[in-house]
C-alpha cells in the first residue's frame, strides 16, 4: 500500500497541470506499520467491544 502511495504521490508531482498540495491522511498512510501490531491491536479492539456488548446484554 505505501508503495502505491508514494506512486501516485509522484505522479501527481509530475504533473505540472495538477496543483501541489499537503494531504496529512496521505503521509500517515505512508508510514510503514508492524503487521502483527495491527493484527493485536484489531484483536484487542474485537474483545473490548465483545465485553461491552456483554456488559450491556446482562445490565
Amino acid at each position: 500500500m505505501t508503495k502505491l502511495i508514494e506512486l501516485v504521490e509522484e505522479l501527481r508531482r509530475d504533473l505540472p497541470q495538477v496543483e501541489d498540495r499537503h494531504d496529512p491522511e496521505v503521509e500517515a498512510l505512508k508510514q510503514q506499520v508492524n503487521p502483527h501490531e495491527v493484527v493485536s491491536s484489531f484483536n484487542q479492539l474485537i474483545k473490548e467491544a465483545a465485553r461491552e456488548e456483554a456488559a450491556q446484554e446482562g445490565g
